[in-house]
């Protein structure tokens, strides 16, 4: 299971988030596909959950 609850990720001290207050769960074998334009936050989003970024806010189960 994977919770994102309320998740912002901004860089820099007054950067525009790359993401704003995502909230998202997904379950135990559900499959998920992240489509957007660029810029989005795809990889910012994959680079929270694998930890190799830290939330500005917010919290990730």
């Amino acid at each position: 299971m994977i919770l994102l609850d309320r998740v912002t990720k901004a860089y820099g001290k007054n950067g525009k988030p790359a993401l704003n207050r995502v909230s998202a769960h997904v379950s135990a074998g559900e499959f998920v596909i992240l489509v957007g334009t660029s810029g989005a936050g795809k990889s910012t989003l994959l680079k929270l959950l694998t930890r190799e970024e830290k939330p500005s806010s917010g919290k990730i189960v």
